[in-house]
């Protein structure tokens, strides 16, 4: 996933682990593990990376959504359980980018930049993590566009089989394709959105 975005993301999934486990930023056997963790993807997760922009091939190698989404998901747990404000403006402003990344189709890709090396754009897994993070941080007093999540929705929704299962994306081929990887995912986006 490229350098800072693998960091953010694994940090913010090592760090929503120890505070399911009882710890937060202020209290805990991990306490002190949490608290570093917040402060690194606060300080992290709207950087530019040093691959953000790079093409391979003719295609986009930004995997920013990633980030930006997983680590929005870790930074409103911890607000949750550790009031800073400063955990709380980073994640309005990873809201912003991650408002900003959406595609026409409502849905996001890896990254803003056009279609990547397989050729093309928006994929339903990323769009789980995006709008679980923009229900998260709504429901933590961070303004969100509910024009840009309903749009999500919606995307997530074309992606849906007749049977209720949740496919790659809306591109002929893979819509019919459910995933109960995709189709959890997309239950616990709906869920976070819906509050």
């Amino acid at each position: 996933m490229s350098h800072l975005n693998g960091q953010v993301v694994m940090t913010s999934l090592c760090g929503l682990a120890l505070m399911a486990g009882g710890s937060t930023p202020a209290r805990g056997p991990y306490a002190n593990e949490v608290y570093r963790a917040v402060r690194f993807v606060r300080d992290n997760i709207t950087k530019v990376g040093e691959f953000d922009n790079v093409k391979m091939n003719g295609g986009n190698m930004n995997q920013q959504n990633w980030r930006w989404g997983i680590g929005g998901i870790f930074l409103a747990e911890a607000y949750a359980k550790y009031k800073d404000p400063s955990i709380k403006a980073a994640l309005q402003e990873a809201v912003k980018q991650l408002e900003g990344s959406q595609e026409v189709s409502g849905g996001w890709a890896h990254g803003t930049g056009g279609p990547n090396t397989l050729g093309y754009l928006e994929l339903e897994v990323v769009s789980n993590w995006v709008l679980a993070a923009m229900g998260m941080a709504k429901s933590a007093g961070c303004k969100v566009k509910s024009s840009k999540m309903k749009r999500g929705l919606d995307y997530v929704a074309r992606c849906t089989n007749k049977i209720g299962g949740v496919a790659y994306s809306t591109r002929p081929g893979q819509v019919g394709h459910g995933c109960p990887g995709r189709t959890g995912g997309a239950m616990f986006a709906y869920s976070l959105c819906h509050n």
